[in-house]
């Protein structure tokens, strides 16, 4: 006989598990992006940020988004305001011969202005899973999504805001401004 956990109990111990590795990758991002940039490598920004390499990327980033698009498409059609999708996206590069008037200079650990592209883009993607668990959880009860089920979504919603945070405060200490809207690019075509 198999023994299957509780949900509830899978919920508290992924909760705990948050709360525990938080703090250290809150230091972490502070670490590689603003206080010692310079002896860190690229690879070791990219990292810090949980990205994988180019084939990892790929693989592991169309399964994330197409299941963060599957959720937000189940939200409705709503009328209310979104996103600006028109407005000039803060997470692009700038163009040649401009500069972010927040940027810290390049200090010679390589490409600052990537860093800070890097740290907004994943910040809007984690809004933009921020979006996707409120459209599912507000539409719960339509969606036939059970309480225990909405109740997870609303765990993890709270994780993704987490990171958002600890990635804006990393951004604003490397120098940059935070990104505080879901993705543009993602939102408009999800």
């Amino acid at each position: 006989m198999t023994t299957h956990r509780s949900l509830d109990q899978s919920l508290t111990d992924t909760a705990e598990a948050q709360a525990d590795a938080m703090p250290r990758w809150r230091r972490s991002l502070t670490e590689v992006f603003a206080v010692d940039r310079g002896s860190y490598t690229t690879a070791d920004r990219h990292s810090a940020l949980s990205l994988p390499d180019r084939r990892g990327f790929f693989q592991l980033g169309g399964t994330s988004i197409a299941g963060a698009a599957l959720l937000v498409a189940c939200g409705g059609d709503d009328d209310t305001a979104g996103p600006d999708v028109d407005a000039a996206d803060p997470t692009a590069v700038p163009a040649e011969g401009t500069e972010e008037p927040t940027a810290a200079p390049d200090d010679g650990g390589g490409g600052n202005e990537m860093d800070l592209v890097l740290l907004r883009t994943a910040t809007s993607l984690e809004l933009a899973a921020v979006a996707a668990y409120q459209a599912a959880v507000d539409t719960a009860s339509a969606l036939g999504i059970t309480a225990p089920v909405a109740e997870a979504a609303t765990l993890f919603q709270s994780h993704h805001a987490e990171h958002a945070a600890a990635l804006q405060g990393a951004t604003e200490q490397a120098g940059g401004t935070p990104y505080e809207e879901p993705n543009p690019f993602f939102m408009r075509t999800s």
